[in-house]
């Protein structure tokens, strides 16, 4: 499969604090630039392709910073980042995206809501 390879900084009030790599497969982002990636790769997946993000799996671990975390990141002092990997599923099943996004510790925000019949 070959795949699209994206690295992006994601900025909260002006401050560098999420760092993302994301892998969208090639057949499925069909025409995926640079300037799509810089405003809205959902959107474009949404509107122009047809694609939704059905299911996605996440895993959230803390691990300490490395090279590229300290060198774009704002730290803040932290040592550490919070990583949040995510396996994304069209409505056919197909994983579509893997993306690592290391998310600054003094900014992250974890929420969750679980409803039971």
């Amino acid at each position: 499969v070959v795949v699209y390879h994206l690295k992006r900084v994601r900025y909260l009030e002006g401050n560098p604090v999420i760092m993302d790599y994301n892998y969208f497969r090639k057949d499925i982002a069909k025409g995926l630039t640079l300037e799509i990636a810089e405003d809205s790769i959902y959107e474009f997946l949404d509107r122009e392709l047809d694609q939704r993000a059905v299911t996605a799996k996440r895993k959230m671990v803390v691990e300490r910073t490395n090279e590229l975390d300290e060198k774009y990141l704002e730290l803040d002092g932290f040592n550490s980042v919070v990583v949040v990997t995510s396996h994304i599923f069209n409505a056919d099943g197909v994983m579509f995206e893997y993306t690592m996004s290391r998310h600054t510790p003094s900014n992250f925000v974890f929420f969750d809501q679980t409803q039971r019949k």
